[in-house]
């Protein structure tokens, strides 16, 4: 079985290291500190310059997708459509609906999508109409269809709440997904369920795409939102609570 290191990505420690670069320095009681503007300004001219456009106009975007062999970008709407994105031009119909099995209410909605190793099967990460985690599997054309009519179930996993319901999923090159579950939701988790290994939430599990046979790969989590895979890393977007 593959081996792979979980990381804890913290988007409050990048906020802190740009801080770092202000006026914010550590003095000794009694000190001066010395930091001027120009100090300010020589600092901030080492950080590169992003620039953000915007290219599209969607509905409660939340992910973005691309296919093995395909130029395109696959964007994702809680709402529950995918549309395909490629030469700046945005699909005016969606290239897939499921708005018919999701909510887009709360944390709800469809939340995740990620591609097979080789593009022809699309894995979707949503809540039913009922609140529970679906993880599912469609076939894709060549040309980037979504085949709707094959639309299969790999697990469900109930949800107690309607926050906490976590949504992302990436796929190893031996084509196994990694699910990131959330707590369950509510206030100060109530259920105390992320250290309990008889419970899937607050876990993020190894999911076989074919049986749905399902193992635990690290647990103690609150809301890991969003995954990425890197170098045999996982990295993990843990929501805190109030910080």
């Amino acid at each position: 079985m593959r081996r792979i290191t979980l990381a804890l990505a913290l988007g409050a420690l990048a906020l802190g290291t740009v801080g770092a670069c202000g006026a914010q320095r550590a003095t000794a009681p009694g000190a001066q500190d010395d930091t001027s503007l120009d100090d300010v300004s020589a600092a901030s001219a080492d950080v590169s310059a992003l620039t953000l456009s915007p290219v599209a106009l969607l509905d409660q975007p939340v992910d973005g997708a691309h296919r093995a062999g395909d130029e395109a970008v696959y964007f994702v709407s809680r709402t529950g459509t995918v549309h395909r994105f490629v030469n700046d031009q945005l699909s005016n119909e969606p290239v897939l609906d499921i708005s018919d099995l999701t909510e887009g209410e709360g944390e709800r909605g469809l939340l995740g999508l990620a591609f097979s190793p080789d593009g022809s099967v699309a894995y979707l990460n949503y809540t039913n109409r009922s609140g529970d985690t679906v993880v599912a599997s469609l076939n894709v054309a060549a040309n980037g269809a979504f085949e709707r009519g094959s639309l299969r179930t790999i697990i469900t996993i109930e949800q107690p709440f309607r926050n906490h319901n976590a949504g992302d999923l990436v796929v190893e090159p031996n084509g196994m997904l990694l699910v990131p579950m959330g707590d369950g939701g509510s206030a100060d988790d109530p259920l105390r369920v992320s250290l309990d290994d008889s419970s899937l939430l607050g876990k993020v599990l190894r999911v076989d795409a074919a049986t749905g046979a399902t193992t635990i790969i690290a647990k103690g989590l609150r809301n890991p939102w969003r995954v990425d895979l890197f170098d045999d890393r996982l990295w993990l977007a843990d929501v805190g609570q109030n910080k």
